[in-house]
């Protein structure tokens, strides 16, 4: 009797396609590198960027051009006003004007502010400043701040010194004995002056506040109306020909006290901060871009 052959061992077909796969799969570490989710985020992130900025640059967005009849206009009027040719720190200085509206009108576009109302340029940056004013959030201040804010601009809320006097301004050359034959002949007379003469001027001043007189005759004649005495003419220091004046009363500046003027103290210093908080905002609108002026 012979022997049964001994089966084969069955054949392993899974062992195979595993071993198969595993050489197939192995590939380089870059690749297997750019599998990963975090990668391809950051890649897609920065290919959306790059897009973003070529086309930011096709269409100017980044640049503000000042077109040519912006800029002969703008130096046609300072030639006009300054009667010579402008500088270029003047020119620069008024195109700053037309600049930031260019900024502010963009940030309106940006916005969406036109979508809402076919506007002209001079809308769209007025309804963009009224929005930038929207924005703004009022911050508080303590009162110790408060009261050195207030200090240092207290000649705002002060009452000015008030004057009560009369200012002849002599015409023509007089010579100093003429001038102080004048002046005894008119401190010698218990009349008030009712005419003073062909070759004089007289102006009576009753509550006249000092930065009045100051404007009209000069710090040096307020500073002899102080120091004069009362009811006597004398004559006031100045460059601006030859002037007597007469005081009669004075009445010193007064400075408030914080709890006398807060509520508009806190208006004030609130409009200031919010006037320099736009301000910057502006500035930031304008450091978005890059300017070119087109010259003619």
């Amino acid at each position: 009797m012979e022997p049964s052959p001994t089966p084969a061992a069955p054949f392993n077909c899974s062992q195979t396609e595993v071993s198969t796969r595993s050489a197939g799969e192995r590939k380089s570490p870059r690749l297997e590198l750019l599998r990963e989710p975090l990668v391809l985020f950051f890649v897609a992130g920065a290919l959306l960027f790059g897009l973003d900025r070529l086309v930011a640059t096709l269409r100017g967005d980044a640049e503000i051009r000042v077109p040519a009849p912006v800029h002969a206009a703008t130096v046609a009027k300072l030639e006009a006003s300054l009667g010579r040719a402008a500088s270029e720190d003047e020119l620069r200085a008024a195109l700053a004007s037309w600049i930031r509206e260019e900024a502010v009108y963009r940030e309106g576009l940006r916005r969406g502010l036109d979508k809402s109302d076919p506007v002209i340029r001079e809308r769209v940056v007025r309804q963009t400043l009224v929005a930038l004013h929207r924005e703004y959030v009022v911050t508080e201040i303590d009162e110790p701040e408060l009261e050195r804010w207030f200090l240092a601009r207290i000649s705002r809320y002060s009452q000015p010194a008030i004057f009560d006097l009369e200012v002849m301004t002599l015409l023509g050359v007089p010579t100093d004995a003429e001038i102080g034959s004048l002046l005894d002949r008119l401190n010698r007379s218990d009349h008030p002056v009712a005419e003073p003469g062909p070759n004089a001027r007289l102006h009576i001043y009753r509550d006249a506040p000092e930065d009045l007189l100051v404007r009209s005759y000069g710090d040096p004649l307020v500073a002899t109306a102080r120091s004069a005495e009362p009811g006597r003419w004398v004559r006031a220091s100045g460059d601006s020909g030859v002037t007597l004046v007469r005081v009669h009363r004075v009445r010193e500046a007064q400075q408030p006290r914080l709890q006398d003027v807060r509520a508009r103290v806190l208006d004030d210093w609130r409009r200031e901060q919010r006037e320099q908080a736009i301000e910057q905002r502006l500035q930031d609108l304008v450091r978005n871009y890059r300017i070119r002026v087109t010259p003619n």
